[in-house]
């Protein structure tokens, strides 16, 4: 499971990208040229087109977003400022908070805190749980949150070209940026937007090897270079390096009930397979609202919100082993 803002803040990262650049509806927020290819500019117009275009599903959380702010105002669930405090706290103390305020600004990440806790109190209003739920989640993270030792942040670069990583973990161990350094030469799959994306070494999904050399490489600091064996696909190679390292906790039930009861709230609201009142009342002011988009290329996002396709059968995740790091090998050996 994973902390209430956190759910939404990632939903939000995913349209950081569109309002960084679009510039709220403003083509001024836009560079022109976007980029220039061998000097050959590509038209800010073109971009924001293509961006646009596939800009519906976004602009649908947003409106879903505001539908609940707007509805918990009229029942007084707004969060507290306690429950906003504690939320930025929790976000603080897991090391979360500093990486989404540079993803999205501090601003709009308040917003998601805010609109993730207005979710939790509109589902405790009107839909069921009880405190099994709350302490069995608790339970559930309790060793990778509430109750560990000492835990390390990490950014990981690739590439299936071993000199170039060899250059970067050169200049990484120089002090270069990191994020500015993964982007000249690491592999997309480890990126998120412009930056190198973060993870924390209890990440199952990631090669052993990866997480072992981040255990054993102290703050700050760099690993070795790494092979990696992807079996037909061939070979790889990535180095790690140490971001942040958080103190270990001891933090019991009591203290962080009501923080886990937000999040079981928020995490059940969510739920296509929910059946409480909480989603007919939902559902209600969806189909009621009005909804004005001033986009023709966006009006797409109207569908998402007033006719919702139908819930997909539930599927069993897969093995902790089965997502890799790397992608397939491209047949030709990429270039510098």
């Amino acid at each position: 499971m994973r902390k209430t803002a956190y759910v939404a803040i990632s939903l939000a990262a995913a349209a950081a990208t569109v309002i960084a650049f679009v510039g709220c509806g403003k083509r001024a927020g836009v560079p022109d040229p976007i980029a220039t290819v061998d000097g050959v500019a590509i038209p800010s117009s073109r971009f924001v087109k293509a961006v646009m275009l596939q800009g519906s599903q976004i602009l649908s959380n947003q409106i879903e977003e505001q539908i609940i702010l707007n509805w918990a105002k009229e029942e007084s669930a707004m969060p507290t400022d306690d429950q906003r405090n504690r939320q930025v706290e929790s976000l603080k103390r897991d090391g979360l908070y500093d990486d989404q305020v540079k993803l999205l600004g501090e601003d709009d990440v308040k917003q998601e805190v805010d609109y993730t806790l207005a979710r939790a109190n509109l589902y405790k209003k009107f839909g069921t749980m009880d405190d099994s739920e709350v302490k069995r989640a608790y339970e559930m993270m309790k060793t990778t949150t509430y109750v560990r030792g000492p835990r390390k942040q990490f950014v990981v670069l690739l590439n299936w070209d071993k000199a170039r990583l060899e250059e970067a973990a050169k200049k990484a161990g120089e002090g270069q940026d990191i994020d500015k350094l993964a982007r000249e030469y690491s592999e997309p799959v480890v990126l998120q937007g412009s930056s190198a994306q973060r993870f924390w070494e209890d990440n199952v999904r990631l090669p052993k090897e990866v997480t072992d050399a981040a255990k054993s490489t102290k703050n700050g600091s760099i690993s070795g270079i790494i092979p990696l064996v992807l079996g037909p696909e061939g070979n790889s190679y990535v180095f790690v390096k140490i971001v942040k390292e958080l103190p270990k906790a001891d933090i019991p039930f009591e203290r962080v009930k009501a923080e886990v009861e937000d999040m079981v709230a928020f995490q059940k609201s969510m739920s296509q397979y929910d059946t409480s009142s909480f989603q007919d009342k939902f559902k209600e002011r969806k189909k009621k609202a009005d909804i004005k988009i001033n986009s023709d290329q966006l009006l797409g996002a109207l569908s998402f919100v007033k006719n919702p396709p139908a819930p997909a059968p539930p599927m069993t995740a897969p093995p902790p082993g089965a997502t890799r790091i790397a992608p397939p090998k491209p047949a030709a050996k990429p270039g510098k």
